[in-house]
């Protein structure tokens, strides 16, 4: 079966789901949003999520 690698060097067959993660904002629309609050830059993935493209999951944090 083909693989494909991704920019990491980690490689998964060709057609397999791709799982990636994000629980804050550190940047957006190039402002450096790391000081603050963390509930702010959760509050501001989760308006960002709102308009997500079909395939995209989001689960609420513990």
């Amino acid at each position: 079966m083909p693989s494909t690698s991704s920019p990491s060097g980690c490689t998964r067959p060709a057609g397999a789901a791709q799982i990636r993660e994000a629980y804050n904002g550190q940047a957006m629309g190039g402002d450096d949003l790391r000081d603050m609050p963390l509930y702010l830059r959760k509050m501001n993935l989760q308006r960002l999520f709102a308009r997500r493209p079909e395939g995209i999951s989001v689960v609420a944090s513990v």
